[in-house]
C-alpha cells in the first residue's frame, strides 16, 4: 500500500492541509466513541429521525393533495 503525505492527500481532495490536520486530530481524539456503544445510540436516533421525516413528508404530500382538491372544488384553479 502506498503511503501519501498529508500535503499529497490534501491536494488530491482539494482541501487545505491545515483542515485535514484538524480533522485527523479530531478523529483521533474521538475515535473510541465511533466504535463504542454510543455509535448504536446514534444509529437509533438517526433511524428515529428518518422515520419522523418520512412521516412528515407523507403528511405534506397528503395536505398538498387536499389543498389542490379543495381549490379545484372551489373553482380557484
Amino acid at each position: 500500500m502506498e503511503e501519501k503525505t498529508l500535503n499529497e492527500i490534501a491536494a488530491e481532495y482539494e482541501i487545505h492541509p491545515n483542515q485535514l490536520s484538524r480533522w485527523k486530530a479530531e478523529f483521533l481524539n474521538n475515535a473510541a466513541r465511533a466504535f463504542s456503544k454510543e455509535a448504536g445510540e446514534v444509529e437509533k436516533v438517526k433511524q428515529s429521525y428518518e422515520k419522523e421525516k418520512d412521516e412528515l413528508l407523507r403528511q405534506i404530500g397528503q395536505l398538498s393533495y387536499e389543498v389542490t382538491w379543495l381549490k379545484k372544488k372551489s373553482g380557484r384553479i
